[in-house]
């Protein structure tokens, strides 16, 4: 049975509570409609720093990827092109599934797991030069090594939202071929002036990580959240 939305929920789950153990913070945006742009599923963030992750029920359906062939291979191509976007890329775009056979919930840098030969083996783009000859499973990630990484003082997978929002403008413009700025919505949730439960839409990260840090995002040291919701964990920002 596939149940990729379910496979999502639960790495944020198990995620919260790494989090947890790590003193750290956890919170995670769905993508939506704009997967298809992105090619991720989700927005990840430790308050600080942002994650890009794509997800499929298992690691076996990552090859299900070439059903995206123009977007994904126009990204393959400007990863090989552009250092400065590659450079990007690794550090905060992932795609991530169950182990078939263990149920290990595992982490790949996007392009090693898809920009190969083994995903896209037709004969007109098994010869294309920004095509690796088959995925880079080295850098296989488990959760929990993820979360050791991103939960420390130097993450390594994770970028700031200055350099989180030039990457979204960089992957939009490329798998876009130009057409389209960058569009996401992303979701919060907040309580009004009566004491209601609703939803915050924001258009951008840069607009969300500013509201965030003053409704769901744990406040540094000896200062006082301006939040109506309690300061932690436990915080509805969905």
């Amino acid at each position: 049975m596939n149940n990729e939305s379910g496979v999502m929920v639960a790495f944020t789950r198990s995620l919260k509570v790494l989090a947890k153990m790590h003193g750290a913070f956890f919170e995670y945006y769905p993508t939506g409609g704009q997967d298809r742009s992105l090619l991720a599923d989700t927005v990840f963030t430790n308050s600080t720093l942002y994650s890009l992750v794509e997800f499929k029920d298992t690691t076996e359906k990552f090859i299900s990827e070439k059903q995206k062939k123009q977007r994904v291979l126009a990204v393959c191509k400007a990863i090989f092109d552009k250092n400065a976007m590659r450079n990007l890329h690794d550090s905060c775009h992932f795609i991530a599934g169950d182990d078939p056979k263990t149920s290990e919930q595992v982490m790949f840098i996007y392009r090693h797991a898809i920009c190969n030969r083994q995903v896209f083996s037709k004969d007109a783009e098994k010869n294309l030069p920004f095509l690796a000859p088959q995925a880079n499973t080295a850098s296989k990630l488990f959760l929990h090594e993820y979360a050791s990484d991103v939960f420390s003082t130097k993450p390594r997978f994770a970028l700031s939202v200055d350099e989180f929002t030039a990457y979204l403008e960089m992957l939009v413009e490329t798998t876009t071929n130009g057409r389209k700025k960058l569009e996401v919505c992303l979701v919060a949730s907040s309580i009004n002036d009566q004491n209601r439960c609703v939803s915050a839409r924001f258009d951008n990260i840069t607009e969300l990580h500013n509201w965030a840090i003053d409704h769901i995002y744990p406040s540094p040291p000896g200062t006082v959240s301006k939040s109506k919701w309690h300061n932690g964990q436990d915080d509805l920002g969905l």
